[in-house]
């Protein structure tokens, strides 16, 4: 009997811990959210979503974030792409792209820089 108990009492320490670990990493993606450094938080929950396939937070944070991202590397290609930096806005505009595939305002961008590219070589 008091074997039985020690192994529950085992599992429900290291079920909380598990619990305690999850929590601590989906806080972290959180606060890299808040602090709008959205790529940071696009690693942390997407290696949440890799572990914990099912975390519904996790999910919906790792595609608020790939927004996000996307949407400050799009701002930021289109400001180097102004000063005539166009490889280095055609790397934003990728990884603008590569978070938000669905973009065609992103495509179109980086179709533009490409473009640009091409010509001033």
């Amino acid at each position: 009997m008091t074997r039985w108990l020690l192994r529950v009492v085992g599992l429900v320490v290291l079920a909380t811990g598990l619990t305690g670990c999850a929590t601590s990493a989906l806080r972290q993606a959180e606060s890299a959210e808040d602090a709008h450094d959205y790529d940071l938080a696009v690693a942390r929950y997407t290696r949440i979503v890799r572990e914990q396939p099912e975390n519904r937070n996790a999910q919906l944070g790792l595609e608020r974030a790939r927004l996000r991202a996307s949407a400050t590397h799009l701002t930021q290609g289109r400001r180097l792409y102004s000063l005539g930096r166009y490889e280095d806005a055609i790397v934003e505009l990728q990884l603008a792209t590569e978070l938000n595939p669905t973009s065609a305002e992103s495509e179109r961008e980086l179709r533009g820089a490409r473009n640009n590219s091409h010509r001033t070589r």
